[in-house]
């Protein structure tokens, strides 16, 4: 999978073989493998989205099916997560688990339960109840000495109890040796484990993002790019919530250093989230009107720039985003204050803490109430 040139010939060679000889097995892998690499590789999101239709199709058919559907996890969620709801991809992932579990399978097994994880949290309005079921996943890699899982694992639960604000009473076993980010990232480092880095280094710039820390997104976002492959051409699925991340806070930090370098990175975020807009405007929409949003507010277009974080907060309501019509409230209100009309903002702003109380994130909530003391 990290070989740009490799894995569509691989694939391209196994279709074909399958026209001569007909269909079998490895058919079907060499199709779900060829719908990931176009994705990943060549951008043809319409074919891939095809070749993933038939080989789910093919998948359900099959006497192995449960086995399948287990092995072709990783290759079967890239495209779902670009052209369905990533709600989709939470009970995509649930039911490759419960497949990998059917069949004794226990390393697709923890992948599984690693998807409905990391989709859980960029999609499901209930941080509490994911901190809960990652107690157990954790407990359950753990048991089974899964090190490169349970590290990632660790990497996403530490983002989620830091918004929550309880990591001394979350309920891990005091056996296990919970870690931070940070601390992760040395390990990735010391192992050259590039999964591990990838995870924890996207997992920081998350939350140096929502928590307005943006020159640490800045400095971390070119470590990404570097260590990720992006400057290579490798592309990663999570890339696409990377690419949000850094562009909000590029023209965030814009406006305050003046660097055209930082608007061009903005600019470059707004181009791709209107591609993938056009795939999919459940997923990407309100993401795009948010990116659309800060650039106008950096341009001083300020009738755009309402217009386009009133969109962003009325789509990600309606695609039932919660956690991202926080941020796009709270945006909005400090656009709001920085345009002086100060009692809109703050308006905004307690929306904002309302939302991310709702989501579960009492301490990035608690941060908010903080930013209204201060104006």
């Amino acid at each position: 999978y990290y070989s740009p040139t490799l894995m569509p010939l691989l694939c391209c060679r196994m279709t074909k073989m399958t026209f001569v000889y007909g269909f079998c097995e490895d058919s079907i892998l060499g199709l779900a493998s060829l719908s990931h690499a176009l994705v990943h590789y060549s951008g043809d999101i319409h074919l891939a989205s095809r070749i993933s239709r038939v080989t789910d199709f093919l998948i359900s058919r099959n006497e192995n099916e449960h086995s399948l559907r287990a092995k072709l996890l990783l290759c079967t969620t890239s495209i779902r997560a670009v052209v369905e709801p990533l709600r989709c991809i939470v009970e995509h992932s649930l039911r490759g688990y419960n497949s990998a579990k059917i069949v004794g399978d226990a390393a697709n097994e923890a992948v599984g339960g690693l998807f409905y994880c990391v989709g859980s949290f960029y999609s499901i309005p209930d941080l509490i109840e994911l901190q809960r079921q990652m107690v157990i996943f954790i407990r359950q890699l753990a048991k089974r000495k899964q090190i490169g899982i349970l590290h990632s694992a660790m990497s996403f639960f530490d983002t989620v109890t830091r918004f929550i604000g309880n990591r001394d009473s979350c309920g891990i076993d005091a056996r296990i040796v919970m870690m931070t980010n940070k601390e992760l990232y040395h390990i990735a480092e010391d192992t050259e484990n590039s999964y591990l880095m990838h995870h924890t280094l996207l997992n920081q710039i998350c939350m140096h993002c929502y928590f307005r820390e943006f020159s640490d997104v800045a400095v971390l976002a070119e470590i990404y790019r570097e260590q990720s492959g992006l400057k290579n051409g490798t592309k990663r699925l999570l890339d696409i919530m990377f690419v949000f991340f850094e562009g909000i806070s590029a023209l965030c930090l814009a406006r305050k250093t003046k660097k055209e370098e930082l608007s061009k990175i903005g600019e470059k975020a707004v181009k791709f989230m209107q591609q993938l807009t056009e795939y999919n405007s459940w997923n990407f929409e309100n993401k795009l009107c948010l990116l659309q949003a800060e650039l106008h507010h950096l341009n001083q277009c300020n009738t755009m720039a309402k217009q386009s974080y009133e969109a962003a907060i009325e789509s990600s309501n309606k695609h039932k985003y919660f956690h991202e019509e926080a941020l796009a409230c709270e945006l909005y209100g400090v656009y709001l204050i920085e345009n002086k009309m100060v009692s809109e903002g703050k308006d905004q702003l307690r929306l904002a803490i309302d939302k991310y109380r709702k989501w579960g994130a009492t301490r990035k909530a608690d941060d908010v109430v903080k930013l209204i003391s201060l104006v």
